[in-house]
């Protein structure tokens, strides 16, 4: 699986542009990209092979 990639400061300016206050862009920006990032398989994901 392919991980997606958001510049998610380019997000909340894009949030900030349609008027979105910039605390709460700022907040949705961090919310998209920590739910993005559960997805992504690291290290501690492996199965113990033995």
């Amino acid at each position: 699986m392919e991980a997606t990639v958001i510049d998610t400061l380019r997000y909340a300016e894009g949030l900030k542009a349609a008027d979105v206050e910039p605390n709460r862009a700022e907040a949705m920006s961090r919310a998209l990209n920590e739910e993005l990032a559960g997805g992504v398989a690291t290290k501690d994901d492996r199965v113990n092979e033995g």
